[in-house]
């Protein structure tokens, strides 16, 4: 498995190739990709032809005029069932949340994503994907005055598409809102996470009693304290490996309280384990320093 990195025109917000001036065919059955992952959205939209799709989370099969739906850091790789297979795929970034504050909040429920899904052919929203995944392929190549501003907006009807059916979260304002109730409990975790942190330690800096603050939290986050707080040391530790660590030690200084625990948080939110990760950031670099990895 590999990190794709996606190669933009210069002056592009999206990878696209396909479209309606034709698609591109496949000619015949067999792999079209093998497994890797990359840091942006993906849909795959095939007019004919049948096509599978394996990621860690299970299978995936499109027919003609279904869309594929691929969320970022998702391992996939396609195949073409059939010799008639054509495909249209645009690939673009994840918006950015600015307020570093909640950097890991907006990391965790991303997370908590779908990790593909598919649209299929005949449903409205299938058809509303469809119009807007041809205008960016078509703006795309014929570069029409206004062409970038077509395209951007486009990308956000695609988002606002997949958060109306559930697909993403839904990180609204009034999301952040509700969040910020909670802030000096979250900062607190992203700042002692190699520490040993109990849930009466967190309402207490909110002076709340412990049973409220921890219905709070789940009411607001979706999830316990301790769930979110596995998620900060996770990150920590991914830029740990990344940056060198053996698995061992990124565990340890990560706060967790055994290694065999710390692969199973790995794997459950990176759908693989740390060793496979060490492989992946050898055979490609990854980004995960930085506030714009998901």
């Amino acid at each position: 498995m590999y990190e794709q990195i996606i190669q933009y025109r210069s002056d592009s917000p999206v990878y696209a190739s396909g479209g309606d001036l034709p698609p591109a065919p496949h000619g015949k059955i067999g792999q079209i990709c093998d497994m890797h992952l990359h840091k942006e959205y993906e849909f795959l939209y095939i007019p004919s032809g049948r096509l599978k799709c394996i990621t860690t989370d299970g299978e995936y099969i499109l027919e003609g005029g279904d869309v594929l739906f691929v969320n970022s850091y998702v391992p996939h790789s396609t195949y073409s069932e059939t010799d008639d297979t054509f495909t249209t795929m645009i690939q673009f970034n994840s918006p950015i949340v600015a307020d570093s504050s909640l950097h890991y909040i907006t990391r965790f429920l991303k997370f908590c994503d779908t990790p593909a899904y598919v649209f299929k052919s005949g449903k409205p929203e299938t058809q509303e994907i469809l119009n807007c995944m041809n205008t960016i392929v078509n703006e795309h190549k014929n570069h029409s005055s206004f062409w970038h501003d077509y395209v951007n907006a486009n990308i956000f009807m695609l988002i606002a598409i997949l958060r109306r059916y559930g697909i993403l979260s839904d990180f609204s304002t009034g999301k952040k809102n509700e969040i910020k109730k909670i802030i000096p409990a979250i900062e607190y975790m992203n700042n002692n996470y190699s520490h040993q942190i109990t849930t009466a330690e967190l309402a207490s800096i909110l002076r709340f009693n412990e049973s409220y603050f921890c219905r709070l939290f789940k009411n607001t986050i979706g999830t316990t304290a301790t769930e979110y707080l596995n998620f900060v040391r996770l990150c920590k530790a991914e830029t740990m490996l990344k940056n060198g660590a053996s698995i061992s030690d990124a565990s340890y200084r990560a706060g967790f309280s055994s290694l065999s625990y710390f692969n199973r948080i790995f794997k459950k939110y990176k759908h693989y384990t740390p060793s496979e990760f060490r492989k992946i950031i050898k055979h490609q670099e990854f980004d995960y320093s930085s506030e714009n990895a998901i």
